[in-house]
């Protein structure tokens, strides 16, 4: 994870990343890499970093669409009779779904919650799109898509 934090006392800055370290690991219930612009050499790893934030971007895009497209939609009925929403959030699941699928690739990432359960939808839109239970997307709208939008908005913020 990549921070960055204001000029100050080297010996503060230090003890503020180690307080900082322990609070991540806690949060996210595993070992995370922190990193500080300053420490940061690696060509390579500065490139997984911006490929990083632009896969996430990208989720978080898709998951502002899908709430811009079904804030008018009010029940489960409006959505199966509203073709235009329905097309525009399956693409807009699609593209979580992919991006997810290339995040979770990235050798230094954090992992989010239901990675393969998402992914595993995305295919199924694809590829299983003539079989798709409307109910089943309603329900990831709902119940579902806003702890993803959360989740990912706290990795992009610590990115």
């Amino acid at each position: 994870m990549l921070v960055e934090m204001e000029d100050m006392d080297p010996l503060e800055k230090g003890e503020k990343l180690l307080s900082l370290w322990d609070k991540l690991e806690d949060f996210f219930q595993r070992k995370v890499d922190l990193l500080t612009q300053k420490s940061l050499k690696n060509p390579f790893l500065l490139e997984n970093i911006d490929k990083t934030k632009i896969l996430l971007s990208d989720m978080m895009r898709a998951t502002s669409l899908i709430e811009s497209f079904t804030a008018n939609t009010r029940s489960y009925m409006e959505y199966t009779v509203d073709l235009k929403t329905q097309s525009a959030v399956e693409r807009q699941l699609a593209i979580i779904g992919e991006a997810l699928n290339q995040y979770d690739k990235q050798p230094e990432r954090i992992s989010l919650n239901n990675t393969r359960k998402i992914v595993g939808f995305r295919n199924r839109i694809i590829h299983a799109y003539d079989s798709l239970d409307d109910t089943l997307v309603w329900a990831i709208v709902v119940n579902h898509l806003p702890a993803l939008k959360s989740e990912v908005k706290t990795l992009l913020e610590n990115c």
